[in-house]
This record gives structure tokens, C-alpha cells and sequence, in this order.
């Protein structure tokens, strides 16, 4: 399974001297989209392309993804 890291999903805004990985409000509410997709079992391929397309309704790709989960389980 890849991680958001090894997609270049989600990158620290700042690395310090010492190697702590800083992150910005940006950064952060990156990683709270990336969650809350993460929490319709979306691929982080699938969240990547849809954070880099700004036309893409997010809200339609939402529903399409519940109306799979649901599907899915029988509901």
C-alpha cells in the first residue's frame, strides 16, 4: 500500500536542521481533506488527482463514492 508520503500527497512545509517535519495551516488542511476522503475508503491515487483538479466537484465525487459504499453493503 503506498502512503501519502510516497505519492507526494501530503509533503512537510519545512524541514528543520534537526529533521523534525514542519507543517503550515495549509499543510494541515491538506491532510484534514485527505482524511476525510480517506473515510469513504477513496485510493489516495483517487485523492490526489481530485486535490490537484480544482474543476472537480468534490461534493459529487462524495456522493458517487457513498453511493458505491452503499452498493457495496447491501443498502
Amino acid at each position: 500500500m503506498m502512503t501519502v508520503k510516497e505519492i507526494g500527497l501530503f509533503k512537510p512545509t519545512l524541514v528543520s536542521e534537526a529533521g523534525y517535519r514542519l507543517y503550515d495551516d495549509k499543510a494541515l488542511e491538506i491532510l484534514q481533506q485527505i482524511l476525510f476522503f480517506r473515510e469513504f475508503d477513496m485510493p489516495l491515487k483517487e485523492i490526489k488527482a481530485v486535490l490537484k483538479n480544482p474543476d472537480l466537484d468534490k461534493n459529487e465525487l462524495l456522493k458517487s463514492q457513498q453511493k458505491e459504499q452503499d452498493e457495496y453493503r447491501g443498502f
